[in-house]
């Protein structure tokens, strides 16, 4: 599976199987090739597969291995991420034409399907034709939707009121199934509220990956998962390792990391994430840590934070009996809701999107 874009720009995204590398469990890692201008950057995907199940021509898992279903699709979405990519750079001269040679300029993003048979997303902008004497930022120029604007008044950024961390650059390929004294999670490890699996590393990659404190994989913390088409927390208060696929944050004094997860996993913050930052693309979703620092926090007492902390014990506990929980969480969301002061009419756009 490759594609190339003719044209000044020209660049060529293909797959391969790095077949001279084997894992531990026999297997080659997948890796994504950018040619751009006659320079290579291979890019490890984090997939892989037997040597004899890959096909060369296609640039494919072969459908006679087990996990090619997935695996290969996994493939079309890294491949169409980079295309999407591709096609943002393609109009960064215009980006700086309207920043600078025009004035008063707004975009207003409608979003997909506002034309009947066509599935692309629209937006509408408008300009005076006349220099800019002014400074302008890009993401600053799309109309915010009433909620979200409601959501950062009076608040304070996430970023603001914690410390926030990538986790270590440990690859699945050093991680074991073996038990060792050295436990390990992953962000598709994670589950809202819950840990679902737990992997192991060897004294030697310990060694060669801890620098410096513990404080992010041991001090109670809330992690959210950087893939996904939504925000992914998990509330942890021992030591456990984590993956850059994982963000570790750490409240201020004062601030329960159990209110912070109760906030963040709420629906009001899920639809404040998919109005803001989430890409107008399913294809390999990410939140960047940026993104996740400008989050909106209602900073309130310790006291009125009892009924959140009371609300994510009772989650936690039903998750690992593997009960349902759905009950408690519509109390959060309703606790969230108020919180932020959103009316019942807010509630049924947020509830229905």
């Amino acid at each position: 599976m490759s594609t190339n874009k003719k044209g000044p720009t020209e660049i060529h995204f293909n797959f391969m199987l790095k077949a001279s590398r084997a894992y531990h469990n026999g297997e080659s890692p997948i890796v994504f090739r950018v040619i751009y201008r006659a320079q290579r950057k291979d890019v490890f995907t984090g997939l892989t597969c037997p040597r004899e199940m890959w096909m060369k021509e296609g640039r494919m898992v072969n459908y006679k291995h087990h996990a090619a279903s997935s695996i290969n699709h996994q493939i079309h979405k890294i491949l169409a991420n980079a295309e999407h990519h591709f096609n943002r750079l393609k109009f960064k001269t215009l980006q700086d034409f309207l920043l600078k040679e025009t004035s008063d300029l707004i975009i207003e993003d409608k979003g997909d399907n506002v034309f009947e048979g066509v599935a692309m997303p629209t937006a509408i902008t408008f300009f005076i034709n006349k220099p800019n004497p002014n400074d302008v930022n890009w993401e600053d120029l799309f109309v915010t939707n009433p909620i979200s604007k409601k959501m950062k008044s009076n608040t304070k950024l996430l970023g603001d009121i914690s410390k926030i961390q990538r986790g270590l650059e440990i690859g699945k390929d050093k991680t074991l199934k073996t038990k060792t004294k050295f436990q390990l999670i992953t962000g598709e490890d994670i589950e809202k509220y819950n840990v679902k699996n737990i992997r192991f590393i060897d004294q030697e990659t310990y060694d060669e990956f801890i620098k410096g404190d513990l404080d992010y994989f041991k001090k109670e913390r809330v992690l959210i998962r950087e893939t996904g088409s939504s925000i992914t927390c998990v509330y942890l208060d021992k030591l456990l390792l984590s993956t850059r696929s994982l963000y570790s944050i750490i409240p201020n004094k004062g601030i329960s990391p159990k209110f912070i997860i109760a906030v963040l996993c709420s629906k009001l913050t899920q639809f404040f994430y998919q109005s803001e930052f989430k890409a107008d693309t399913d294809v390999f979703p990410k939140i960047r840590i940026a993104q996740v620092k400008k989050i909106p926090i209602k900073v309130i007492s310790e006291k009125e934070q009892t009924p959140f902390i009371n609300l994510v014990d009772k989650i936690i506990s039903l998750k690992q009996q593997d009960k349902d929980s759905s009950e408690q969480e519509k109390k959060i969301d309703e606790l969230v809701y108020k919180l932020y002061d959103i009316t019942i009419d807010e509630v049924k756009i947020i509830e229905t999107k």
